[in-house]
């Protein structure tokens, strides 16, 4: 919501001013809203897609480090692999069975702080020696609002492949492809 749509919103807000858009927020919920109609589409990583549900690629999204701009082991926006594992970790937990983060189905790390959303984390970060791992468009967004610093992750982890999901009976609604295509172009824009 907040790396994506809300720069989307300043984009449409002169190019469509009259759209009306209801957003909320991740639920294990989504895919049911929008097989029964009660939701447009989601905006899911690849594991949660419904396999019998129409998908297209958003984005790819890098995971990078984020941290507050003072702590020691980030100097120079860089991260030991021994500082990543040392360090404790702010983790994301969505929605109310606190499904883990992409980052956290991808490794284990020590865990002090779980939290419901990824704009939470500058707040449990900035002041400490914690450090997160989160999306890189989300992280340089935050990164200009925030004493933040962001380091690449010292070993491999996967891209997120970030999805928009719609029921079939909606694939022709010319409304839908409009949006879909604002979000398309939207995530295609340079990081900041």
């Amino acid at each position: 919501t907040a790396s994506l749509l809300g720069p989307l919103m300043q984009r449409l807000a002169g190019i469509a001013p009259r759209v009306r858009l209801e957003i909320m927020l991740p639920c294990e919920e989504a895919a049911q809203l929008v097989m029964e109609g009660q939701a447009d589409l989601t905006i899911t990583p690849e594991d949660f897609l419904d396999p019998e549900q129409p998908a297209e690629l958003l984005c790819e999204e890098r995971q990078v480090v984020v941290g507050w701009q003072d702590n020691p082991a980030l100097a120079g926006g860089r991260i030991s692999e021994s500082d990543f594992a040392r360090l404790g970790h702010v983790a994301v937990h969505v929605g109310s069975n606190r499904v883990p983060s992409f980052a956290d189905r991808q490794l284990e790390r020590r865990i002090d702080i779980a939290c419901g959303c990824f704009t939470v984390v500058p707040w449990l970060v900035v002041g400490t020696q914690r450090i997160a791992l989160m999306h890189e468009r989300l992280a340089r967004q935050l990164t200009a609002r925030f004493a933040l610093v962001l380091a690449e992750v010292p070993f491999a982890i996967p891209l997120m492949r970030e999805m928009i999901q719609y029921h079939k009976a909606r694939e022709a609604d010319e409304g839908l492809r409009w949006l879909r295509r604002e979000l398309k172009s939207q995530a295609a824009l340079p990081l900041p």
